[in-house]
């Protein structure tokens, strides 16, 4: 038997008798003495860092809070500044709308009333031209009546009568052909 199978049984042994706790305290005491003690101080320093990391937030949560109401309070002040600017703006710009209202509707009842003497004005002018106008008309017109009747009073006066013309004609005819007959026959005798 080789020494590694002896402790195996003297183990085996030791074991059977109840010395477990003995055999454990032997082999591995100071280990576990150390890892106990390891764990406490990690315990320890995770605690520590723990309310360290917590101290740390609580206090930086504090300043973001108390930026974030000063922010608030700054913002609301400027809003209700901006608010009553806005108010008297619209103040302002409702009060020149109504002048500029009350301008527009006195302009435009002055308006109304030139349009108005304008218009009249304007009728009047057209009927006095419309009436001079007829008059120059009738005027024109008669003169240019009387000019047309006594135009066709001499043109009818020198107006030759058509029967007259074509006996004159006929007459002319037959004198033109005596004198040519009797003419044209003394060459041919000749």
């Amino acid at each position: 038997m080789n020494s590694y199978e002896r402790e195996k049984i003297a183990g085996k042994n030791l074991i059977t008798e109840g010395n477990l706790d003995q055999v454990r305290d032997i082999l591995f005491g100071a280990q576990l003495k150390e890892l106990d003690k390891k764990s406490v101080d990690l315990e320890t320093l995770i605690k520590t860092e723990l309310q360290h990391t917590q101290n740390e937030f609580r206090s930086r949560l504090g300043i973001l809070e108390d930026f974030i109401k000063s922010e608030v309070v700054s913002l609301t002040a400027k809003i209700k500044k901006e608010v009553l600017e806005r108010s008297s703006d619209g103040e302002r710009l409702t009060d020149r709308l109504d002048d500029h209202k009350r301008l527009s509707q006195s302009r435009l009842g002055e308006l109304e009333e030139l349009l108005d003497s304008t218009g009249r004005e304007t009728r009047d002018m057209i009927l006095e031209q419309s009436r001079n106008l007829t008059d120059a008309a009738e005027k024109n017109y008669e003169t240019l009546k009387a000019t047309l009747a006594e135009k066709a009073n001499g043109l009818h006066e020198n107006k030759t009568d058509r029967a007259a013309l074509a006996q004159m004609f006929s007459d002319m005819a037959i004198r033109l052909g005596n004198d040519l007959s009797g003419s044209g026959e003394a060459e041919f005798e000749s």
